[in-house]
């Protein structure tokens, strides 16, 4: 004789009592994403999936349109912005952590011991 098992879903949205059969649709999981953040998947009921929608519906159509998908940009640095080593006329670095990292790494020193042998404010 064949064995089934019933799940039983729940919704997520903090305290929701909704439950329901997964095959029913009463409670269903949504995956959302954030800002360019890991999508995250949840449980949600009919109810609260529209009351989410009607939250968030309005924030899209009043946000700008991002191209890429990405709203993160990653800056274009000019050549001229870039910082030099005074110890060994590295031009390559892009700003003062990347001057402390190359401090410690190469030279085996601290970016204020640096900037205190070249006097440099």
């Amino acid at each position: 004789m064949p064995r089934f098992i019933n799940v039983t879903l729940g919704c997520d949205w903090e305290g929701c009592t909704n439950i329901g059969s997964e095959d029913e649709g009463t409670v269903f999981e949504k995956t959302l994403s954030v800002d360019g953040k890991p999508a995250r998947r949840f449980l949600i009921c009919k109810d609260h999936d529209e009351e989410l929608d009607e939250i968030i519906t309005p924030l899209l159509a009043a946000g700008t349109k991002v191209e890429n998908g990405n709203s993160r940009k990653t800056a274009t640095i000019n050549p001229e912005d870039h910082l030099e080593c005074l110890e060994c006329g590295r031009t390559d670095i892009k700003n003062k952590a990347g001057m402390a990292q190359h401090q410690l790494r190469t030279h085996k020193q601290t970016l204020a011991e640096y900037e205190a042998k070249h006097d440099i404010d």
